[in-house]
């Protein structure tokens, strides 16, 4: 799905729910929905393809459920439409509806259906995820389909505790280091040997710098200025959050902060290696009007689609940090999650997860597939050496240095995007002194923490 920056974040926005618990519960059933107790003991009641209940008639076929599956992006969707044909066949009193819905209409006709009782058993999420597990919208994943060991011996990577047991990651996007071999080679420098350290970082952006009649035309490093700008620098050396007992304190104004944005600053007037002004680092890496950049690992499927012709000149690495090792990380990465099952539906809930465990146990390609579109890293212990993982550079780079390193940033707010893109302007644009831009920012953070809405937030 190709979108740019700011409409990808619009677009995700757009799937936070409201109000979903109200209409839930004036459309609940008078029967109370199965708890994870009573989904896990039904198991062993389902028809399967070669057993037919004896209260049923040998001429009589077996009573067929139809479950539904709800989300956004067609080219997702359909993935799941096959491996829904494909379960079918193995259940055939099982058949999977799957209906794709655009993104900016989902949240307005999902509110709906629960309140009719026509809402889908099984919901792809997004950024709503959190705020449904809150308002009960959620079904528990039972013990005896999914054991607490197989998910956390499966997905040892992913935070359990906090992420609960409602829903599995498809995968994970990394940040990491993207950079133009051929343009190395033009400038002199070993496209196999991409920079380590924040100073190999100055000084190759240095020597891939062109500048025209006094302006640049070619940045030799376009730091990421769309989706949090800095913070993955700062994930290597400090943290936007402290904590004082159980309230989080704002961390902006901080020495390490400082640090990240005052190289930020540097970066434009005092080293000139990047001009603000600049198209996206998507664009600017696509037309060769960039050398390097920071981003997560979604950048890479707009490359290759949109800019086939660059393509085949990247290359893909750690990034640099102050010491050339993660300490504590290389930055952030961030979970993309798979499907949940939404209450309302209880005739449909174990069909729901018999389904859940037919993907999850029998056809890990399927995530593979779901990996591959979104250019997602498989975090799961039983692909890690799965051939279309080692014979990827980028699967085998996030697997093997950039999971195990970064840190999982969890939920971050939405007004986290404004608060960071405003510093960066104020400093980088408006050159607003460094210390000045800081207090605002961790004044506008603060205000955010006290409304609690970095609950999920790990920073």
């Amino acid at each position: 799905m190709k979108t740019g920056n700011c409409s990808r974040r619009e677009f995700l926005k757009a799937l936070s729910t409201a109000g979903l618990g109200l209409a839930l519960a004036a459309c609940r059933p008078a029967t109370p929905p199965a708890t994870t107790e009573t989904v896990g003991k039904a198991a062993t009641e389902l028809p399967t393809s070669t057993a037919v209940p004896t209260a049923i008639p040998p001429t009589e076929a077996p009573k067929k459920v139809t479950i539904s599956l709800w989300g956004w992006w067609d080219v997702r969707m359909k993935i799941y439409d096959e491996a829904g044909k494909a379960f079918t066949q193995e259940n055939p009193s099982i058949e999977v509806k799957v209906e794709t819905i655009p993104g900016s209409e989902l949240n307005q006709k999902l509110t709906s259906s629960i309140a009719a009782g026509t809402n889908p058993v099984l919901l792809k999420m997004g950024t709503n995820y959190f705020k449904m597990r809150d308002e009960g919208l959620l079904i528990e994943f039972p013990e005896d389909i999914f054991p607490e060991g197989w998910l956390k011996e499966t997905y040892p990577g992913f935070d359990w505790q906090t992420y609960g047991r409602y829903v599995t990651p498809t995968g994970a996007m990394p940040t990491l280091l993207i950079y133009n071999k051929a343009m190395f080679s033009e400038a002199g420098m070993d496209p196999a040997a991409p920079p380590t350290t924040w100073t190999d970082l100055i000084t190759m952006a240095q020597q891939l710098t062109k500048t025209e009649g006094g302006q640049i035309s070619v940045c030799g490093f376009r730091p990421t200025a769309d989706d949090y700008p800095g913070l993955e620098f700062v994930y290597q050396v400090g943290r936007i959050i402290k904590s004082e007992g159980s309230r989080q304190v704002s961390n902006w104004s901080s020495p390490e902060v400082k640090q990240v944005y005052q190289l930020l600053a540097d970066m434009v007037f005092k080293y000139k290696v990047w001009d603000p002004g600049f198209p996206s680092q998507t664009e600017s890496i696509g037309t060769r009007r960039a050398a390097m950049t920071f981003d997560e690992s979604w950048i890479i499927g707009e490359l290759k689609t949109t800019y086939a012709d660059v393509y085949p000149e990247l290359g893909l690495a750690v990034p640099p940090t102050p010491t050339g090792k993660p300490e504590p990380y290389y930055g952030y990465k961030r979970y993309v999650l798979d499907l949940s099952v939404l209450k309302g539906r209880p005739e449909e809930y174990l069909p729901a997860f018999k389904f859940l465990e037919y993907i999850q146990k029998k056809r890990p390609d399927v995530i593979l597939q779901l990996c591959d579109i979104s250019t997602l890293v498989p975090d799961r212990t039983d692909l890690a050496n799965d051939p279309k993982v080692t014979g990827s550079e980028f699967a085998r780079l996030g697997v093997q240095n950039l999971l195990p390193n970064e840190c999982d940033q969890v939920m971050p707010p939405d007004e986290l995007w404004q608060i960071v893109a405003d510093l960066v302007n104020r400093i980088c644009v408006q050159r607003e002194p460094v210390d000045s831009a800081l207090a605002t920012a961790d004044e506008e953070w603060q205000t955010v923490l006290d409304q609690g809405l970095a609950k999920y937030f790990v920073a």
